[in-house]
């Protein structure tokens, strides 16, 4: 695969699925319903196909919610657990995902280096 550089964002990279990893943080109700930078339709269209495209290529992936066990936020989305349903949930009752031991024993796990990283 080509190497790219994105002289704006400074991210150089050379995205492989031998070389990758799928990171899925937070794609709960309320944190989708709070998005108004773009159609929520699009963005759990976005999140899942994505996803199917990391199953097929059968990238590691870490998926992590805040807060389901205490009951204070919901599960992930419903279109995006048919999706993941055989990769476990990381639950963290911290807001930053690197402050979470398992969620961060999981990524370290992958063997993959999360050097550039995206959110919605």
């Amino acid at each position: 695969m080509q190497a790219f550089f994105n002289s704006s964002s400074a991210c150089a990279f050379d995205q492989a699925p031998q070389n990758s990893a799928f990171i899925v943080i937070d794609y709960q109700p309320i944190q989708v319903s709070s998005i108004r930078s773009m159609d929520q339709k699009e963005l759990v269209f976005n999140i899942v196909h994505t996803a199917m495209c990391a199953v097929n290529y059968g990238l590691p992936i870490v998926h992590s919610t805040v807060n389901v066990k205490t009951g204070k936020n919901k599960p992930p989305i419903q279109q995006l657990q048919d999706v993941l349903k055989n990769v476990p949930t990381y639950d963290r009752n911290s807001i930053n995902s690197w402050e979470d031991v398992e969620f961060k024993k999981a990524v370290v796990a992958t063997g993959r280096n999360p050097s550039c990283n995206a959110t919605w």
